[in-house]
């Protein structure tokens, strides 16, 4: 990419963001229910202490749509944009009350000529020991101007 198009756009390779959470059990479970995943390891305590798991698991919908989220509020605290494309991959549960990171990392700038640049984020959660729990990836048109179309 040309120095140019790189210094109009607003963020910059390498740069990383992070957010730290925690998930309770009952906002697992109104989550979940929200969503229609009926899946008893995001709603029944005493089956989930007898899972493999010992607790409520968050569901995927939900890790995976906690980091898109964070990935248009960053975004949108600097231009105008739209989401184009996110893929994850689901590595280890995500427990009730386990203490969490979400962390996003710009890995590729491309001009997209006449409206902006797309803008590709490594886009993760780990937990407190900073195994993967969630991994992938993010793409968004970043607008130099507000679209009208």
């Amino acid at each position: 990419m040309s120095r140019e198009g790189l210094e109009a756009c607003p963020f910059h390779l390498g740069e990383i963001f992070t957010r730290p959470l925690t998930l309770d059990a009952p906002t697992i479970s109104r989550f979940a229910t929200f969503m229609g995943d009926t899946n008893p390891l995001h709603h029944d305590m005493e089956l989930a202490k007898k899972s493999r798991f010992g607790t409520i698991i968050a569901s995927g919908s939900q890790t995976s749509g906690l980091i898109g989220s964070m990935c248009a509020g960053i975004v949108t605290e600097r231009c105008n944009s739209v989401g184009l494309e996110m893929n994850f991959r689901f590595r280890r549960a995500v427990l009730a009350d386990e203490r969490l990171r979400i962390e996003l990392e710009v890995t590729d700038i491309q001009p997209k000529p006449g409206k902006g640049h797309i803008v590709t984020f490594r886009a993760d959660m780990f937990n407190e020991q900073n195994d993967p729990a969630v991994t992938g990836m993010a793409k968004t048109l970043v607008f130099r101007e507000i679209p009208t179309q």
